[in-house]
């Protein structure tokens, strides 16, 4: 037996002993006995009568009234479903009625309104779901940190880190939605409403910090549009902003849909609603906590500064002025390494090589590792401590053409690399795709360029880990699919 087939079955004993545990849990909290809780609307109270349909089925264990609530305890005997009227009569002779449906399981316990019904001492449940909630969390949590450990410019840390806040805001919300429902979530149909509209609800409360934030993706795309030109890639933060303000209100719109006032308020139309409040409302949530996560990884990896212990480091190129010298940009990243090669000379003594990394476009006078070579020149570097890659046109190729100059001299070589701050993430997942471990250190952008770059890296990790998002999409829908399904069987 192979080491997945283990950790399989020993996943596989520990969800059924854990599942077995909480059964064993919610039979000893909730006990074989059911409170049936109403309100007397007879003003002159005599008595009150109760008649089961099923005599042998369930009994009568006791009635008590306090001010105008009635409290009738019941005790199920045989399994089954039966029908119990609950009969208030007052002295003046009037009588008030009250009929509901109870299913009888054969552990004892009793459900009101069918076999997966409401329940006694029902909150625990929403305290195991926030307890179930907070476990992934922390499992997410950890994975963070093992797999940030290990490589902290894994595509997987975003999508898990992502996934770690989505789970964060779940939990929050349903405290929140519990505290103020004062624990009244006893009956599974208020606990079904809480689930079904708790994500619209989040995302609509998010919509002032995205009015904001995308407030700020539109002014700095404008200010990008006039540096750079009108582009596709220049209106990614304004399409991104609009998007998440339509998926936001996309909840609103389908029900608004609904063709006629009689179809609105059908029973269909109004299980439907809860599947359209959930799905529609959990996506929204779901990007935004991708958003996030990408914004998290990318400034973590901007910010670190790797170990003073490196033997070369590689500049990454990008496009030159017409006269062949360097841009604002380029500069930026070669002014990042001699910086780095300086705090290593000065902390350790050791000595740095610069590999200058970029082809020659066909605009271009000289290649962009030529320019670079040029300018670490003119800033005092000796031309022996300078080794050049001429022949790459992008990241990936940069990371690969550099790694073989590297491994031709030295082999196991401890390397780092320079690029602005937002392509630091990126590029470092390049590098270990092609065999480099390498670190980054980022240079600054301008603030209007940062926020649009942001959101290209964005789109890049959703399109590395896609499968798992369409998966999680998926996951979604079915629970989307499941919360109208009970919220159906629990009315």
């Amino acid at each position: 037996m192979n080491l997945v087939h283990k950790v399989s079955i020993k996943r596989i004993i520990t969800w059924l002993f854990l599942t077995g545990a909480v059964i064993f849990f919610n039979l000893l909290i909730i006990g074989d006995k059911y409170i049936y809780r109403f309100k007397n609307h007879i003003k002159d109270y005599k008595s009150i009568e109760v008649n089961v349909v099923e005599d042998e089925m369930v009994s009568v264990e006791s009635i008590e009234v306090k001010g105008d609530i009635i409290s009738v305890e019941l005790k199920g005997l045989i399994p089954g479903e039966t029908q119990i009227e609950f009969i208030v009569f007052g002295d003046d002779g009037n009588s008030n009625g009250i009929i509901s449906n109870f299913y009888i399981h054969k552990s004892g316990l009793i459900t009101e309104g069918g076999y997966i019904g409401t329940c006694n001492n029902f909150f625990v449940i929403g305290i195991e779901m926030a307890v179930f909630l907070l476990l992934i969390f922390i499992y997410q949590i950890i994975s963070c940190y093992k797999i940030g450990k290990e490589n902290m410019y894994s595509y997987s840390l975003v999508f898990n880190l992502g996934v770690a806040i989505f789970l964060f805001a779940c939990l929050v919300l349903s405290i929140v939605l519990s505290v103020k429902q004062k624990m009244v979530a006893y009956r599974l149909d208020v606990l079904m409403e809480i689930l079904g509209i708790m994500f619209w609800l989040f995302s609509f409360a998010a919509l002032p910090i995205l009015f904001i934030v995308s407030l700020f993706l539109l002014i700095s795309n404008i200010k990008l549009i006039k540096q750079e030109g009108l582009k596709l890639s220049n209106l990614l933060g304004i399409l991104l902003g609009v998007s998440l303000f339509i998926l936001s209100y996309l909840a609103q719109v389908f029900i608004a849909l609904i063709p006629t006032k009689a179809f609105r308020y059908s029973p269909l139309a109004y299980y439907a609603q809860f599947f359209v409040y959930s799905f529609f409302g959990s996506i929204p949530v779901y990007i935004e906590s991708l958003m996030v996560s990408t914004l998290f990884c990318t400034v973590r990896a901007q910010k670190h500064v790797p170990k003073f212990d490196k033997d070369y480091i590689i500049i990454l190129g990008c496009s030159i002025m017409d006269d062949g010298t360097v841009t604002p940009i380029l500069k930026e990243r070669a002014d990042r390494a001699l910086w780095f090669a300086e705090e290593q000379k000065k902390k350790t003594g050791k000595d740095i090589i610069f590999v200058a990394s970029g082809g020659q476009g066909s605009d271009e006078v000289i290649s962009e590792a030529g320019a670079i070579k040029n300018y670490l020149m003119s800033a005092g570097v000796d031309e022996d401590h300078i080794m050049v890659e001429d022949k790459s046109t992008n990241t990936r190729e940069n990371m690969a053409f550099s790694k073989r100059l590297i491994d031709a001299q030295k082999k196991e070589a401890k390397v780092a690399f320079s690029t602005t701050g937002y392509h630091v993430f990126r590029s470092g997942n390049i590098a270990r795709s092609v065999g480099l471990n390498a670190d980054g250190v980022g240079s600054r952008t301008k603030w209007y360029f940062y926020f649009n770059a942001i959101i290209r890296e964005f789109i890049a990790n959703i399109t590395a880990e896609k499968k798992r998002h369409i998966l999680n999409i998926i996951g979604l829908f079915l629970y989307a699919v499941i919360i109208a399904f009970l919220n159906k069987y629990t009315n």
